[in-house]
């Protein structure tokens, strides 16, 4: 049975139906997002909304400002639409994606957001932890580095897409959780040969030349 906007809250300890005293009886579609939305949530939302035709005179998206994520939205089905809503209810109960290409088109936007906001500064600083200073090598020579402007002169894409294909050869792959995106960084750098830093910009202080 469909949701009915009166009798829907946010979380237990939100009010049913607040606010919208005409749409009380309007259905709630079995999606939502919020500020804090991953990959999974936003793909959803959009596919079930595109389905039902996107915003008119019998579809709404409504935003609400909330204490925990800031806002929330929602979409509201006119009565005469609740057989389509309960058509979304019972395909997302027994699988909750809504389209798997969609899905897949967003988890890259949000591994090249995550690549830029969080892991491409903490790629950088595990190479410089591991590389900075004095390296002794597999032959038993040794070679100081200077790691200062690692990463300087490479395009971030460029970059993420060669952590990506380290990361794939050692079985490192993005994760996608409730979290959002994460890549384990660190794992890829401890790969990394002389060659791969100074390709990255670290400069030979003394030593060996490569």
């Amino acid at each position: 049975m469909s949701t009915k906007y009166r009798d829907w809250r946010p979380t237990g300890m939100d009010l049913a139906g607040l606010g919208l005293d005409d749409r009380q009886d309007w259905i709630v579609a079995p999606v939502m997002r919020t500020r804090d939305s991953v990959a999974l949530e936003t793909s959803n939302f959009r596919v079930v909304l595109e389905d039902l035709g996107g915003e008119s005179d019998t579809v709404e998206v409504h935003r609400f400002s909330h204490w925990g994520p800031g806002w929330i939205e929602i979409i509201l089905v006119h009565p005469d639409l609740e057989g389509k809503v309960e058509e979304w209810e019972s395909a997302l109960a027994d699988y909750p994606v809504a389209s798997d290409d969609d899905l897949s088109e967003e988890e890259h936007q949000e591994e090249s957001e995550s690549w830029a906001w969080v892991y491409q500064s903490d790629f950088l600083a595990a190479v410089r932890n591991l590389w900075e200073g004095e390296n002794e090598l597999d032959d038993g020579s040794i070679v100081i580095l200077d790691c200062d402007d690692i990463g300087d002169e490479i395009e971030s894409d460029k970059m993420q897409e060669a952590v990506e294909r380290r990361g794939s050869s050692i079985g490192v792959y993005w994760e996608h959780t409730g979290e959002g995106a994460s890549l384990e960084v660190e794992r890829i750098a401890e790969t990394l040969t002389l060659q791969d830093v100074i390709v990255l910009g670290a400069k030979i202080v003394e030593g060996v030349e490569v």
